[in-house]
Order: C-alpha cells, then sequence, then structure tokens
C-alpha cells in the first residue's frame, strides 16, 4: 500500500477508472429513475425505489472524491 502512493502514475490511473466508472453510474441511475417512473408501480414503491438509487449514486461521488483526494495527497508526498 505505501508503494501505491508513491507512483503518482498508478493513482492517475486508478482515479481515471473511478472517475469512469462514476460516469457510467450517473448514467445508469438515470435510466433506471427514469424506468422506475415509466413503470406502473404505487407512487409511494416508485418514491422508495428512486430513495435507494439515488443513496447508490451517492456512494459512486464519494469515491470520486476520495479518488480526487487521494491524487492530491499521492503529488504531496513528492514534493
Amino acid at each position: 500500500m505505501r508503494s501505491f502512493f508513491r507512483d503518482i502514475k498508478t493513482v492517475r490511473d486508478n482515479a481515471h477508472k473511478v472517475s469512469f466508472y462514476e460516469k457510467e453510474s450517473d448514467k445508469l441511475t438515470s435510466n433506471l429513475q427514469r424506468k422506475i417512473f415509466e413503470s406502473s408501480l404505487a407512487l409511494d414503491q416508485k418514491m422508495h425505489l428512486r430513495y435507494f438509487v439515488e443513496k447508490i449514486d451517492q456512494i459512486a461521488d464519494q469515491a470520486e472524491d476520495i479518488a480526487d483526494e487521494l491524487q492530491i495527497y499521492s503529488i504531496k508526498r513528492l514534493i
């Protein structure tokens, strides 16, 4: 784990992957929410499902924020 922060290229590559998957998550959650509200479920069920989809999307957003912070941290370690 220690060598991970010393190799800026590895950190950058992994952060890029996290960013890519976060964008994919945004697309999927948008489509999923659209399908939920187009369905014949009751409104309370739709709202409940939308809540969980939003929470999962927040996890992806947090992962991207952490990846950004790791990039900054690894650059500071080189200085």
